[in-house]
């Protein structure tokens, strides 16, 4: 059916070129979204770690609230340069 196509010298129909046009314009349009999603995902993380990283140089103990509960906890760092709170 395909070469049978191929070897036709009409062409394509309007509605056949207006599907394809439509499934192209919604790959952009979803490649688009992934593309902004994962961009503000990623500077949101950033900022995130930006304010940890600022704000570890100075912390001597630190308290922790979730969901209503305060704990205190003690800041440390590893051998490597990771901090973790026990």
């Amino acid at each position: 059916m395909m070469l049978k196509k191929l070897r036709s010298e009409r062409g394509e129909t309007l509605v056949e070129t207006v599907v394809s046009m439509l499934l192209v314009m919604l790959i952009v349009a979803f490649l688009t979204m992934a593309i902004v999603t994962s961009s503000r995902i990623n500077v949101k993380i950033k900022n995130e770690d930006y304010a940890f990283q600022a704000d570890t140089d100075t912390l001597t103990g630190l308290t922790v609230k979730i969901n209503g509960v305060t704990q205190a906890t003690n800041l440390h760092q590893s051998d490597n340069g990771y901090y973790y709170y026990d």
